[in-house]
């Protein structure tokens, strides 16, 4: 576990769109750094590192499995080069949706202890 959290601790799945559309052209090599490389970027908020073998100590594979895996996935389209990681575009629109619904309910609550503390002084206020 990563020494920052940034608070997903889970994310949707739907093993029949995985099972149907998503996996099906896919190897069992593929397909198993393709859920490591989603894995890491839904835990992080990080892109894949775009050197091999910072990205290969990240996922838990040997440099060469992942350079070779890695490159047919990036052909099947699954995953992209992009500003020197490797991401997969429907992945980081999660992870932004997330942030603008996480920021959403923390503001919400700030606002609501706020409003908790302002009704408090009010009930009882200080003593002079």
């Amino acid at each position: 576990m990563s020494a920052a959290r940034y608070g997903m601790k889970f994310f949707q799945f739907y093993p029949s769109d995985w099972r149907t559309g998503c996996t099906t052209t896919l190897t069992l090599e593929e397909e198993g750094l393709y859920i490591r490389g989603t894995a890491f970027m839904m835990d992080t908020f990080k892109m894949i590192p775009g050197d091999d073998r910072e990205a290969a100590r990240a996922l838990n594979v040997q440099v060469q499995k992942y350079q070779k895996v890695m490159e047919a996935l990036i052909g099947k389209g699954k995953m992209m080069r992009c500003q020197g990681g490797i991401i997969n575009e429907r992945v980081m629109e999660k992870i932004d949706q997330w942030k603008l619904e996480h920021a959403a309910r923390s503001e919400a609550a700030k606002k609501r202890e706020a409003e908790r503390r302002a009704q408090m002084q009010r009930v009882a206020p200080p003593p002079p």
